[in-house]
């Protein structure tokens, strides 16, 4: 190869790295915008107690749902639901449009995790033991009612792509509540606090 051909070479090398530099910059700074346009949790319970929510400028009706024996109130929005599946102590609601999955599992024992920060190392082991991607992110405690609310939030991969995840359970000395909100990863700041706060509501007309 000669000289100006090497040095034709390089300069194009160059200007690829550059490129995918300046893009990757461009993302993390598309995130971080996202991050800090995220509406607040406070503003999503007012919308929720309205029993109206705007997600990116549409707006759904919502309302409380007692799912499990009645035992927890669940936010749902009922134009949006393609399926509620209940067996015992289980429940699972899948939304279409808005592409958000609830589960929820109701157990008649104590809890046996302490706080947030050993639910999301159990997660992980669980993941791995299951053999699934997972990246843990935040982990927190939010009230709810009279209660604590202990969640932990990650990023799974699924065959649809990369899915963001609030895992959350509430325990208690005779009875333990486990679940999770997901999400497509692309939505986690449109969706991200408003899962945070439908915790901060689950247990609230228990106070």
């Amino acid at each position: 190869m000669h000289l100006d051909e090497k040095l034709l070479q390089m300069r194009m090398e160059r200007k690829k790295q550059e490129e995918v530099k300046k893009h990757l910059q461009d993302i993390k700074e598309d995130i971080l915008r996202q991050e800090r346009e995220q509406k607040p949790i406070q503003e999503w319970v007012r919308e929720l107690t309205c029993n109206l929510v705007d997600i990116k400028g549409v707006k759904y009706v919502c309302e409380k749902k007692r799912v499990v024996d009645n035992h927890i109130g669940i936010y749902i929005f009922p134009e949006d639901v393609e399926k509620i599946i209940e067996d015992s102590n289980v429940a699972t609601i899948i939304h279409h449009t808005l592409e958000i999955g609830i589960n929820v599992t109701f157990l008649n024992q104590p809890a046996v995790i302490k706080n947030q920060k050993e639910f999301q190392a159990k997660l992980i082991r669980q993941y791995k033991q299951d053999k699934l991607d997972y990246c843990p992110l935040d982990a927190g405690v939010l009230t709810s009612g009279k209660y604590k609310v202990c969640f932990a939030e990650g990023i799974a991969t699924s065959a649809v792509g990369g899915v963001f995840i609030n895992n959350f359970f509430c325990g208690g000395k005779k009875r333990t509540i486990i679940g999770n909100y997901s999400c497509r990863l692309t939505e986690r700041y449109s969706l991200g606090n408003l899962f945070r706060a439908m915790l901060t509501q689950m247990f609230e007309e228990d106070k």
